[in-house]
């Protein structure tokens, strides 16, 4: 399905960040299990980029279809999308804020 790892590498979490991990081993250790939100989205388009075509949809939804309890929202796969430079500039801002928080 993948062309560069292998789905069960993907589902056990061995190509995830080790922050996911980390966190994951806190939430065990402290008998939590919350419901969480992953959001996905593109940060920036390549120089001289103003448009995109969302893939990957339909083999992100085979990966997960043997987890309980989970919904996806998105656009439909093959969508053209655009840059729109003012969101943007919020989502970097946003980031920023996020990332002097985590320091």
């Amino acid at each position: 399905m993948f062309h560069i790892v292998n789905a069960d590498d993907i589902k056990k979490g061995r190509l995830t960040d080790i922050y996911f991990k980390r966190t994951e081993e806190i939430l065990k250790a402290t008998g939590k299990n919350p419901v969480v939100k992953a959001e996905i989205f593109l940060k920036g388009f390549p120089d001289g980029y103003r448009w995109g075509i969302l893939a990957g949809i339909e083999e992100t939804i085979k990966l997960l279809s043997d987890i309980d309890k989970i919904s996806i929202r998105c656009m439909p796969e093959g969508m053209v999308f655009k840059d729109f430079p003012q969101a943007s500039d919020i989502r970097k801002n946003a980031i920023s804020q996020f990332e002097f928080l985590e320091l």
